[in-house]
């Protein structure tokens, strides 16, 4: 590679420390208002240690679900990487997802990238992996939102904010997985809108144009590329069905790391009721507010959901903050992860 064409990933550290301050003092300047903030702080003082440490544990080992879900479209696909490696671009992704939230876009582009230049994948090979996996992770997750919804429904008294909430959470996981397969096995409507964005880029520079006139016979080959992994992933049934498998266990597995959180606590609440409140906590979570993980929306959307259907705030607040401590260690893994691919990348 020339040196006009080289190019390094950096993360900006600057702006994700301010971000992180700004979401730290959110956080803060919430519970303070929080009338029931001291009960929530004695009550995480109470909190069962290794209960505790066994809901990180579970949170962690059920990310290497969400791992092992996309390792079987890279074997579809005939894209050989090692197994550390593909942890390694897994938990980047996640990193990126944390720290510029875009409804997961960051993440998911970010683990494309990495797997076309540092491992020399076919860029459309190295984009359909990732966009089935997300088509399928969103699949998983609209499933497993309509089964726990149904029951609960039935027997439990939801209320009608609630109920609206988890209308929303469908309907926009329905409208996102018809619009991911129709662009996926649509080539020439992604190149239709590709070619929209790219004339508006060059009006705008000048400069940009000449270089998106000779670009555009890579990307739409890229396109095609794409579009044609999509319909051999969409063909490999098996792997599909394990895909998706595996996809529901990681959000399953999501779900228990906050059942654990409860029993830490000392208190045992329905599995289908956190399973239930974790799908909308998770819709909000991607909700792309610019502060790192949602801080201090996710706090506030955990505590109203909960006291919707009757915990008291002082323990849903409580579980926010244990929960939010979990995401800490998720982060943390991610930025070790997204150091050495950097660093892997940029010697590559």
């Amino acid at each position: 590679m020339s040196e006009e064409e080289k190019f390094e990933v950096t993360i900006p550290y600057k702006r994700v420390i301010v971000l992180l301050i700004v979401g730290v003092l959110l956080i803060l300047l919430i519970y303070n208002l929080f009338r029931s903030f001291r009960e929530s702080f004695q009550l995480i003082l109470t909190v069962n240690v290794p209960i505790y440490i066994l809901a990180i544990i579970v949170s962690v080992s059920a990310f290497h679900l969400y791992v092992i879900s996309w390792m079987f479209l890279l074997r579809a696909l005939n894209i050989k990487i090692k197994l550390k490696d593909v942890i390694s671009l897994v938990w980047t992704s996640y990193f990126f997802d944390a720290m510029v939230p875009t409804a997961s876009v960051s993440g998911e582009a970010v683990r494309a990238y990495l797997t076309a230049k540092k491992h020399d994948v076919e860029w459309g090979d190295s984009i359909s992996s990732v966009v089935a996996h997300r088509t399928i992770a969103i699949l998983s997750f609209t499933a497993m939102t309509a089964v726990c919804f149904i029951p609960l429904y039935l027997t439990y008294p939801l209320s009608k904010y609630v109920l609206i909430l988890a209308g929303i959470t469908v309907s926009l996981s329905l409208i996102g997985l018809v619009a991911l397969l129709y662009f996926s096995l649509k080539p020439e409507a992604i190149n239709a809108f590709m070619r929209g964005i790219l004339k508006i880029i060059g009006k705008i520079s000048k400069r940009a144009a000449g270089r998106i006139e000779k670009a555009e016979p890579k990307i739409v080959k890229t396109v095609y590329d794409f579009s044609n992994g999509m319909k051999l992933l969409i063909n490999h049934k098996k792997v599909m069905l394990l895909t998706f498998i595996t996809s529901v266990l990681w959000w399953l597995g999501n779900a228990f790391t906050g059942y654990v959180i409860f029993l830490s606590l000392g208190y045992n609440i329905s599995f289908l009721l956190i399973l239930f409140i974790f799908t909308l906590t998770i819709l909000i979570r991607m909700i792309p507010i610019l502060i790192p993980g949602s801080m201090g929306l996710f706090e506030v959307a955990t505590i109203a959901l909960w006291s919707a259907v009757g915990i008291s705030p002082s323990i849903a607040a409580a579980v926010a903050l244990l929960n939010r401590n979990v995401w800490v260690v998720q982060v943390t893994i991610g930025f070790i992860a997204t150091i050495r691919e950097i660093r892997g990348l940029n010697k590559h």
